[in-house]
């Protein structure tokens, strides 16, 4: 776009204005007839400084054509030098206009300077914040693999001793089980039901022996049923 502005309009005064300034790119646009460039973001006022400074050195050099088409044109240039007051007038006010003009190319080019400096510089601060930013992000990421993997060890851990602590749980029971099963066949006993008969009491309680009997067969009956539960939990603390 650049390129085509300036072959349609050489004389067109261009102010580049870009998010992403690299020093090549500044380099470039100047190169390619920029009169100045600017990066985003940028204050109102740093935008019309760059105008402002744009139109001072576009208006000296507009003076100073003028100047010089007065002096090709004029009556006042001839083979001969003119001394008349008009002429070293004239000749001061060139002088004074091409040395303005220079001055000002002058302080275009080292502001140019020390902007593309300033881009060096935050390009670099740029790549060194993005380089601790990765060095971080390594970093976080290995402790995350040694959280995960700790946690996989502790959570191997603590399944293998819940698989310990179900399968304990399931040899009590079956042992509770196996000890309602003697009981049971224990109160199927006449001489051990009266023993019991006499040790409740003793302790202020009234049992009877038919009571004893009907509950030979409500032991067995549940420890049947603490059998089937201990498998239950055997078969989870295998599976777990």
């Amino acid at each position: 776009m650049l390129k085509a502005a300036k072959r349609a309009r050489p004389d067109t005064e261009v102010l580049m204005m870009t998010g992403y300034a690299t020093v090549e790119q500044a380099v470039e646009a100047m190169r390619l007839g920029a009169d100045d460039y600017i990066q985003k973001p940028f204050l109102n006022s740093q935008l019309i400084d760059r105008i402002a400074r744009i139109g001072k050195v576009r208006a000296l050099i507009h003076e100073n054509r003028i100047l010089r088409q007065e002096l090709d044109g004029g009556r006042v240039i001839y083979l001969g030098r003119d001394d008349s007051p008009e002429g070293r007038a004239a000749r001061d006010a060139a002088r004074e206009a091409a040395s303005a003009a220079r001055e000002a190319s002058r302080a275009a080019r080292e502001e140019a300077r020390a902007q593309a400096e300033e881009v060096r510089a935050l390009a670099a601060e740029q790549r060194r914040d993005a380089d601790a930013i990765r060095v971080q992000a390594l970093a976080a990421a290995e402790h995350a693999r040694g959280a995960a993997a700790q946690a996989q060890v502790e959570a191997r851990a603590a399944m293998a001793q819940a698989r310990v602590e179900m399968a304990r749980g399931a040899d009590e029971m079956r042992r509770g089980a196996d000890e309602m099963r003697r009981e049971a066949g224990r109160l199927q006993d006449p001489a051990h039901r009266a023993e019991v008969i006499a040790e409740n009491r003793e302790r202020g309680n009234e049992v009877t022996d038919e009571e004893l009997r009907e509950l030979s067969p409500r032991l067995m009956r549940q420890a049947d049923e603490l059998d089937r539960q201990a498998d239950r939990l055997a078969r989870q603390a295998s599976e777990a």
